[in-house]
């Protein structure tokens, strides 16, 4: 039990830091970015709905903002009530 064993503890211990890092990632991925990115494509699509409601960016934001909601799989709160 000389050195070989002592690479295969490092390396089980490094694969259990990068499967740990991964679900790290998509923890925060999903907790942190993925609602900001909502409320940030909620607001463009409310303002420039507000400017021109007809306009192709208007529509664009509309149908970004329903698919990052779906993403999220949450509805806004007003909207359950």
């Amino acid at each position: 039990m000389g050195p070989a064993s002592t690479r295969e503890e490092e390396e089980g211990t490094l694969s259990m830091w990068v499967f740990l890092s991964a679900r790290l990632r998509t923890w925060l991925l999903l907790a942190i970015a993925l609602p900001l990115a909502r409320l940030l494509v909620h607001r463009l699509a409310v303002a420039a709905e507000r400017r021109d409601p007809s306009a192709r960016t208007a529509k664009l934001l509309r149908r970004a903002d329903s698919a990052v909601t779906a993403v999220s799989g949450r509805s806004p709160r007003r909207a359950r009530r």
